[in-house]
């Protein structure tokens, strides 16, 4: 091998993504059970794929037949998974990479401006980290670096900012800040802090 993913991520299988490979090539609708907390053994779920989306989890996006906007359908948790004989492929002007841009990572809610100050210590890592394909970047006068861009996915971004320690201040919006400081305390908790 040449490349590797590294990192924690959710096992894919190569028989599902070849099978969704040649469903998005052939605009044909897949059928898979999908489990959910009050089904264990999943519901029948008919879907038309868009693209997938690879990170911690991969995902097909894809609208349900008879649903007007698109999913996120787990790949780690598709069961049966069978190409139909029926067509159905993204509708016309559907961007995956807009599609993904709304999110920091890929849980899609509504986008928020965010707006993250890095201390002098960790501006030059970050002014080489994209956080996400639309932000902007500036130094300030004291040194450190302010990264602002749209997004939604705030749960997401706490758990990256997680990775930055002290070195990393919420700006904007105030939600993210009383967040990060919610998933704070509760790891504390659960690591038996005070």
């Amino acid at each position: 091998a040449i490349a590797r993913h590294v990192g924690p991520h959710a096992i894919t299988d190569e028989l599902t993504l070849q099978l969704l490979r040649e469903a998005l090539i052939a605009m044909m609708r897949v059928r898979f059970s999908y489990p959910l907390a009050d089904r264990p053994e999943g519901y029948v779920r008919t879907v038309v794929p868009y693209g997938l989306l690879f990170g911690a989890n991969a995902y097909l996006v894809g609208r349900e037949a008879g649903r007007p906007d698109p999913f996120l359908w787990r790949l780690d948790r598709m069961r049966g998974l069978k190409m139909t004989t029926q067509a159905g492929g993204p509708p016309k002007g559907f961007n995956l990479d807009a599609y993904a841009a709304r999110s920091f990572g890929t849980y899609q809610e509504p986008p928020v401006r965010v707006v993250l100050r890095f201390a002098p210590e960790a501006a030059e890592a970050a002014a080489r980290m994209v956080f996400h394909p639309t932000q902007e970047a500036q130094r300030l006068e004291d040194d450190r670096l302010e990264v602002s861009f749209v997004a939604g996915g705030k749960l997401e971004m706490v758990h990256h900012l997680f990775s930055w320690g002290a070195t990393v201040e919420i700006v904007e919006p105030p939600e993210l800040r009383d967040l990060m400081i919610a998933e704070l305390k509760a790891a504390l908790a659960g690591h038996g802090g005070a």
